[in-house]
């Protein structure tokens, strides 16, 4: 029992010092208000999560597997950060391989004109 009120405390003072940071460095009032919903929603859906998935498969696969399920949401965003970042620096090197060959091409002609 106060294993489960340490918990929720630990929990509580998780969700207040998040919402510090975000104040920190968020300078609209509108946009701190988005931002505060948005994590409100992402906590309470992660405790549902933790709940239907605890209901139906803890007995099914173990707890191992319902350790690796239940973590799942947390790899995520670092998938798709991971997939935009590689392709905006592919799109850059892409875009820097293009000016080389617009320069290279000018050289040219300008060395035709010369001659």
């Amino acid at each position: 029992l106060l294993s489960r009120a340490l918990i929720g405390f630990s929990l509580g003072l998780n969700v207040s010092v998040h919402i510090v940071l975000i104040a920190e460095l968020i300078s609209s009032k509108k946009v701190l208000d988005e931002m505060v919903m948005a994590l409100f929603i992402t906590y309470s859906a992660g405790g549902i999560w933790s709940a239907i998935l605890g209901y139906l498969l803890l007995d099914v696969v173990g707890w191992r597997i319902f350790i690796l399920l239940t973590s799942l949401p947390f790899f995520i965003p670092p998938i798709f950060m991971l997939h935009f970042s590689s392709a905006l620096t592919s799109g850059q090197k892409t875009g820097q391989t293009v000016n080389e060959q617009n320069q290279t091409e000018e050289k040219e002609t300008v060395t035709a004109t010369l001659r």
